[in-house]
C-alpha cells in the first residue's frame, strides 16, 4: 500500500497470493506441497509490488463430491502498457489423506501424502492480452479417479475423504519476443485450487471405532442415584466437530422424556489424539422443555408406554420431513431458561445422543448422527 499508494487491502492480498511461489513437499520427490498446507506458497514481496498482472479469483474452491463445481472462470488482467502473451499449465500437488477410519474417526496426527490429482482442461493454453485489458479463460476440472480396484486394500482407507489440490501456473512474456525457445519469462503467477473426495457431510461425528459413546460403569445395568457416588457416566469422543450435541433420556420405545442436565451443547470441537473425552455425569434428573406451561407439567414421570407431557420427537421415523418451524426446533433442545428438573422414577430407559452432521440442518431428521445406549434400569 505504501509502495503503490493506491491499492486496497483486498488488492494487496490478491497480489500476495498471485505472486507467491509454491514449494515442493519433502514427502514426494518433485511434487508440490498441498495448498492445504502452504496456501499460495512463499510470499514474493517484490513481485507482488511490481507485478503487471492480476488474476482473479486468486484461489479456486472445487468443494466436495456432493457439491463439486467443475467449471471455473479465470480473469487475467494485463496492467502493463504493452501486449503480453500468457501461457497456462496445470501443476498438481500432493493429495492429503487425513483419516484412517479403520482406527479412529479423529483425523490422523500426521496426514499421509498420496499421489492422486485432478485433471484440468483449458479453453486456451496460450492467449494474447492487449495493454490494460482483461481476458477470461474457462477451465474444467475432473476430480481424481475413485476406482480403487487396483489399489491394495490396506491403502483404500487413505482415499476416503481425500483432500486434493494444485496450482494453475500462468507465465507471461512480451509480445515482441519472437524467439519463444529463448523467451525470457517476465512474470509467473500461481492460482491454488483445492477439492475433496466424498461428501463432507458423511464424515463420522462419533468415534465409534474407539468405542464411543459409552456409559460407565460398563457392567452396571441398574442405578438408584440415591448415593453421591451412584452416578452414570456418559463418555463421548468426537472425530469431527458438531454445531449441536444433545443428550436426552428415552423410554423403551425411543420416545423422548427430557434432556439430561448439561445435555445440550453448541459448537463442540472434536477430540484430539490423546485419550481425552467429553464426560457427562448424570444423577438421574432431566430437564423439561421450557415451552411447556406449568399447568401441563406432570409431577411424576412414568416409563414404559407413557412419556413426559412435553414436546418430543420420535427419531425412529426415517422420513426427511422438515419440522414446521424454528420454534419447534427450539422446543426440542435444552434451553437455559428451562429450570424445571424432574427426578426420573423407577423404570427401564436408554440415553440417546444426537450430533448434527457437518453442513447439517437442525430441522432435518436425517442430518443428525444418533447413538442409543444399552437399556438400563432405575430402581
Amino acid at each position: 500500500m505504501q509502495a503503490t499508494g493506491s491499492r486496497s487491502p483486498a488488492q494487496i492480498f490478491q497480489a500476495l497470493i498471485n505472486y507467491a511461489q509454491p514449494v515442493v513437499t519433502h514427502h514426494q520427490q518433485n511434487r508440490l506441497e498441498s495448498p492445504i498446507k502452504q496456501g499460495g506458497g512463499l510470499v514474493q514481496i517484490h513481485n507482488a509490488i511490481e507485478g503487471q498482472t492480476s488474476v482473479s479469483p486468486y484461489k479456486l474452491e472445487l468443494n466436495d463430491t456432493q457439491f463439486f463445481e467443475p467449471e471455473k472462470l479465470l480473469y487475467i488482467k494485463n496492467k502493463s502498457p504493452v501486449q503480453r502473451i500468457y501461457y497456462l499449465e496445470h501443476q498438481p500437488a500432493a493429495a492429503i489423506a487425513g483419516y484412517d477410519f479403520s482406527k479412529s474417526a479423529v483425523p490422523r496426527y500426521r496426514p499421509l501424502h498420496v499421489n492422486a490429482n485432478a485433471t484440468v482442461q483449458f479453453e486456451y493454453t496460450e492467449v494474447t492480452i492487449e495493454p490494460n485489458s482483461t481476458q477470461s479463460i474457462h477451465i474444467r476440472f475432473n476430480p481424481p479417479s475413485t476406482d480403487l480396484s487396483t489399489t491394495s486394500p490396506r491403502y483404500r482407507y487413505y482415499y476416503k475423504h481425500l483432500l486434493y489440490g494444485g496450482y494453475i501456473k500462468i507465465s507471461s512474456i512480451r509480445k515482441n519476443q519472437k524467439d519463444l525457445d529463448n523467451k525470457e519469462v517476465e512474470e509467473i503467477i500461481h492460482v491454488p485450487y483445492m477439492g475433496a473426495l466424498d461428501n463432507q457431510r458423511d464424515l463420522p461425528i462419533f468415534d465409534t471405532v474407539k468405542g464411543y459413546p459409552r456409559i460407565e460403569p460398563t457392567n452396571k445395568t441398574a442405578f438408584s442415584f440415591r448415593h453421591r457416588n451412584d452416578l452414570l457416566y456418559l463418555h463421548i469422543r468426537l472425530g469431527n466437530p458438531t454445531a449441536r450435541l444433545r443428550t436426552v433420556l428415552v423410554n423403551q420405545e425411543n420416545k423422548r422424556l427430557g434432556t439430561l442436565v448439561d445435555g445440550y451443547q453448541k459448537w463442540v470441537s472434536r477430540n484430539d489424539h490423546t485419550d481425552k473425552m467429553y464426560t457427562l455425569e448424570w444423577d438421574g434428573k432431566i430437564i423439561l422443555p421450557s415451552s411447556v406451561s406449568s399447568s401441563r407439567r406432570l409431577s411424576t414421570i412414568r416409563s414404559g408406554n407413557s412419556m413426559v407431557n412435553a414436546h418430543h420427537h420420535n427419531y425412529n421415523n426415517n422420513s426427511t420431513r422438515t419440522i414446521d418451524s424454528q420454534q419447534q426446533e427450539k422446543q426440542q433442545h435444552y434451553d437455559k431458561k428451562a429450570v424445571v428438573q424432574r427426578v426420573v422414577p423407577p423404570g427401564r430407559y436408554k440415553i440417546r445422543v444426537s450430533a448434527l452432521k457437518i453442513f447439517g440442518d437442525p430441522l432435518l431428521k436425517d442430518d443428525w448422527e444418533i447413538w442409543y445406549s444399552p437399556e438400563f434400569d432405575i430402581v
